[in-house]
């Protein structure tokens, strides 16, 4: 797999992008829950994605700092 290089406006952009989409997601699944099924996936994949993105970012910054 090839590593995804972002900027650091990138990755918060995209992290708070899976972040909304989520908070959405959830929205419906309290109103509807027969589509609960069909969010959850969704909901699991952008929480992964944005923990990497987080950390990635964590871990970039204390590069620097040193």
């Amino acid at each position: 797999m090839n590593p995804l290089i972002l900027t650091d406006a990138e990755a918060n952009y995209l992290s708070g992008l899976l972040k909304n989409e989520t908070v959405k997601n959830q929205a419906i699944m309290r109103k509807n829950n027969d589509l609960k099924g069909f969010f959850e996936e969704n909901n699991k994949m952008n929480g992964s994605i944005g923990r990497k993105i987080t950390n990635s970012l964590k871990k970039d910054r204390q590069k620097r700092r040193d």
